[in-house]
């Protein structure tokens, strides 16, 4: 089952995160994400 970039940025938010880009072809790529919690 694929999972849908909305239940990805759900998850993204869930762990503290903030999603702020894509990196390579869309939905082909990977998701940008700032953790403020990691060092």
């Amino acid at each position: 089952m694929k999972v849908s970039l909305y239940e990805k940025v759900f998850k993204v938010y869930k762990m503290g995160g903030w999603p702020c880009g894509w990196k390579g072809e869309y939905l082909k790529g990977k998701m940008i994400v700032y953790l403020p919690n990691e060092k």
